[in-house]
């Protein structure tokens, strides 16, 4: 075996939900700063996506790896991290 890669079936539903939290961490930002500097939000202005991609572990197999070790003792479990970003400009009101 050359490489292993680490993917879910559940991959849309995952970016989904990063999508979701960074549109709320987005919000939550903006309202907080606002309110800092004694504003209020009038709606959004403009909104940049850019597609993430996931961020999968790739296994490889080490030239240096001791061979007397079993293939169990070198597997380790292996993550799929789902990360996204939006970047939202909004409006203050006057």
């Amino acid at each position: 075996i050359n490489n292993i890669e680490f993917s879910s079936s559940k991959e849309s539903e995952l970016k989904q939900q990063a999508r979701m939290a960074a549109i709320k961490d987005a919000q939550q930002k903006a309202k907080s700063l606002a309110r800092g500097f004694g504003e209020k939000l009038d709606g959004v202005w403009e909104i940049r996506y850019f597609e993430q991609q996931p961020v999968r572990n790739v296994m490889m197999r080490s030239m240096a790896m001791d061979e007397s070790r079993g293939i169990d003792q070198s597997y380790q479990n292996g993550q799929v991290t789902y990360r996204d970003s939006v970047e939202v400009i909004y409006k203050l009101k006057d």
